[in-house]
């Protein structure tokens, strides 16, 4: 009679094994025993009972490198303290995520570039109504600094620049800050 499996998915085996998920590949490149390949869409399947034995013989020196179970366990509770401490970062607004800043730097950058491609038509149609240099000058001036307005700010999401509190008046002062002007 055929020995009955009991097969779990990666999950399952590092919960049962308590290491991290992120060991298994290790393993699976090391030998051990796979019930069904993983793919897209499809998860790995593997029989615990295989997994056990193949672990025993490894850690008998039945294999080709013994694993050490409590330096696995070792190594799952540091990512799950790096990982809590990167949550509590977050909620404490000390932390941003990348997407949050750059979703914003898009959307301001794009209502800046609008603006700025506008100038040159906006500057063709003054020079043709035959306005004076000083004048066109100055709209010029005048339509830069609308579209540079676009880039003021910190760049952050509204929620970000409410959890970062004292720490804006820093960001807003480098953001707006003037360049040194040049004669021209």
């Amino acid at each position: 009679m055929a020995r009955a499996k009991y097969l779990v998915n990666g999950a399952v085996l590092a919960q049962i094994f308590g290491i991290a998920q992120g060991t298994l590949p290790h393993w699976r490149r090391a030998g051990m025993p796979i019930e069904r390949t993983g793919a897209r869409g499809i998860e790995w399947q593997y029989d615990t009972i295989a997994v056990s034995r193949w672990l025993i013989e490894r850690q008998s020196g039945g294999g080709e490198e013994a694993l050490d179970l409590s330096q696995e366990r070792a190594r799952l509770a540091h990512h799950q303290a790096n990982k809590t401490a990167l949550e509590e970062g977050l909620l404490r607004g000390e932390i941003i995520r990348t997407t949050d800043v750059v979703q914003t730097w898009q959307q301001q950058i794009g209502a800046a570039r609008a603006k700025l491609l506008l100038i040159p038509g906006k500057m063709a149609t003054m020079v043709n109504s035959g306005q004076s240099f000083e004048e066109t000058k100055g709209e010029a001036e005048r339509l830069v600094r609308e579209a540079l307005g676009e880039l003021e700010g910190t760049g952050l999401p509204a929620s970000l620049e409410r959890a970062l509190g004292d720490s804006l008046p820093g960001l807003e002062a480098a953001a707006t800050a003037e360049p040194e002007r040049t004669r021209g």
